[in-house]
């Protein structure tokens, strides 16, 4: 006795045949493509105005997770509106070290000496030198780096227009980088 033809069918499909998986495989193939192209982007200066909660935490951090790990020696600072901001922005980039699988030489935060003291900045250090630092806005906090600059939820830092002037040294600097 045969089975019935759809039997049949869902027979064959629950079956599928072992595919190869794809040669190159990323993390930065799980972004959607618009956040792609924005990660992708070579331009020195970018600017995104979406929607909220369109990923630009996430992509910004994949970003400079993936240039940490293409190009010793880098730093990335990113600038959040405050402390838990910047945390959060931090722990999106730690989500994108497991997804590559690297092993982060440390971690470390300064909180002034205080256990309960307001963040200074958090740092994650790469074993090729790179680092990626998360730090609340402020125009003291923004000067005297030369690195890849992230300004996470610019509408909603303090004091924009003084934070821009700290910072805009950094971006007249060709070594600088790149100006998220």
């Amino acid at each position: 006795m045969t089975a019935p033809p759809e039997i049949k069918k869902r027979t064959r499909a629950a079956s599928p045949s072992p595919a190869s998986p794809p040669s190159h495989l990323s993390p930065k193939d799980l972004l959607y493509p618009l956040q792609r192209k924005f990660v992708d982007d070579p331009s020195r200066y970018k600017i995104a105005v979406t929607t909220r909660q369109w990923g630009k935490s996430t992509a910004t951090a994949g970003e400079a997770v993936h240039n940490c790990l293409t190009d010793p020696g880098t730093t990335w600072v990113c600038m959040s509106a405050g402390e838990r901001q910047s945390l959060e922005w931090q722990a999106k980039a730690k989500e994108w070290f497991e997804a590559y699988r690297l092993v982060v030489k440390d971690v470390a935060e300064d909180r002034g000496g205080l256990a309960e003291g307001l963040l200074k900045q958090t740092e994650i250090l790469f074993t090729n030198g790179s680092r990626i630092i998360a730090i609340p806005a402020n125009p003291s906090t923004a000067r005297g780096y030369s690195a890849n600059i992230i300004l996470d939820e610019f509408a909603y830092h303090e004091d924009p227009d003084a934070i821009w002037s700290a910072m805009f040294p950094s971006t007249t600097n060709e070594l600088a980088g790149t100006f998220l």
